[in-house]
């Protein structure tokens, strides 16, 4: 029997919009990048709702086949266009549900390969130009909220769901003495850097969390791209005015990274600049004996020791 000529494919997030960066990361792209993983012909028309400002990254997959529906028009092919047309795909999302259930790191680790592989030549360059000009060790990528795509204002199908009406970027959240905890670090650590997501491509986003070696952020849906850090690197999470929400710790032990909440006054509150050197110093001096503890059992071993330059000790 000849298979439809049609991909008819319902990604649903778990809660919340896949017009925000986390629901859309774990419900959408992940899920999608999984299915095409498993072989599927990239030039099948593949239909999926469209995701708001979160598109951009779909037409970054180069997906020559995926054509993006608005969401009534999706609803309508559901019901009408037959099966033999349209085969339906539905596949199962990874975001978390409140603060419910569990990551499934083999799913999640299936789709990451798969958009590694599919961004190769564009992260790789990107990575290669940070580490050249990104001096001075530890790598610490402090992430800031931009301003909100006016989308989430002005769209009347995204406005006009209650549940749905969120802020987004700085409107709803941000470190009150951003600029001074940069500062204050970058003093301290010349590889210190502060970043606004808003606005980069994905490869870009990769690329900044690969060679970062402390990430640290508020809580929200720029820690989704912790799926990217090295497995020698570490999160600090501002609280944000959600203590301890479990969102991004269990993404971390699902991933095997180091974690750690740190206190911030509510969601636009400044944090303590002091205790937060004290704690990135005490991540730094771990990483630096966990290090050394890696090369004498290497060298122990005769395995080569090579640096973080790929340069093999001698």
């Amino acid at each position: 029997m000849t298979a439809p000529p049609l991909r008819l494919m319902t990604l649903k997030t778990r809660a919340g919009s896949r017009a925000h960066f986390y629901h859309f990361f774990f419900g959408v792209l992940l899920p999608l990048a999984r299915y095409m993983a498993g072989g599927d012909d990239d030039t099948i028309p593949l239909l999926v709702e469209e995701c708001g400002p979160m598109d951009a990254i779909l037409d970054e997959l180069d997906l020559p086949g995926l054509i993006l529906l608005g969401k009534d028009e999706h609803r309508r092919l559901q019901g009408r266009m037959p099966l033999t047309t349209a085969e339906r795909v539905s596949l199962a999302p990874y975001d978390l549900d409140a603060v419910k259930g569990d990551y499934d790191p083999v799913a999640i680790r299936a789709g990451v390969d798969w958009l590694l592989a599919r961004f190769g030549d564009r992260v790789e360059a990107r990575r290669q130009a940070l580490q050249a000009e990104w001096l001075g060790q530890p790598r610490i990528l402090i992430v800031d909220r931009g301003p909100p795509d006016p989308f989430y204002a002005n769209d009347p199908s995204y406005a006009s769901e209650p549940s749905r009406r969120k802020t987004a970027g700085a409107e709803r959240r941000r470190v009150g003495n951003h600029e001074d905890l940069v500062e204050s670090l970058s003093g301290l650590y010349p590889g210190c850097r502060g970043v606004l997501l808003e606005g980069q491509s994905l490869a870009a986003q990769i690329a900044l969390f690969q060679v970062a070696d402390i990430v640290v952020a508020q809580h929200g849906a720029a820690l989704s791209n912790i799926v990217w850090m090295r497995p020698d690197a570490s999160i600090v999470e501002l609280e944000g005015g959600a203590p301890e929400i479990g969102y991004f710790v269990s993404l971390a032990d699902a991933l095997g990274l180091s974690h750690r909440f740190f206190p911030q006054e509510g969601p636009f509150g400044p944090v303590d600049v002091d205790n937060l050197i004290e704690a990135i110093e005490a991540i730094a001096r771990n990483a630096r004996r966990a290090r050394v503890s890696a090369g004498d059992a290497a060298v122990s071993a005769g395995v080569p020791v090579s640096d973080r330059s790929g340069t093999v000790a001698q």
